[in-house]
């Protein structure tokens, strides 16, 4: 609540890149590949899990051609989705 989230779009040659970052915590980089699995707990907090969501949005990056990765940094959460552009022809 009262946060901030930052969208960003980049094109490289057949790319297109999402960047999302907020000021939450950070993602460690232990954990940065674990939390794109069903259900996964926080350590120390198990009563709460990270859900679907990001499990569902990176099959759903990879079905289109793409990925989805978090960046693991010590304070604020970013995630990167790669997809390929379009053929302009």
């Amino acid at each position: 609540e009262g946060g901030v989230v930052r969208v960003t779009v980049g094109t490289t040659p057949g790319v297109i890149t999402f960047t999302v970052e907020n000021d939450g915590p950070g993602i460690d980089p232990d954990d940065a590949e674990r939390i794109f699995d069903i259900y996964v707990t926080k350590p120390g907090d198990e009563s709460r899990s990270f859900g679907l969501g990001l499990p569902l949005s990176r099959r759903l990056a990879r079905l289109l051609g793409g990925e989805l990765r978090a960046l693991p940094q010590a304070s604020g959460g970013c995630f990167l989705l790669e997809l390929p552009a379009a053929d302009p022809s």
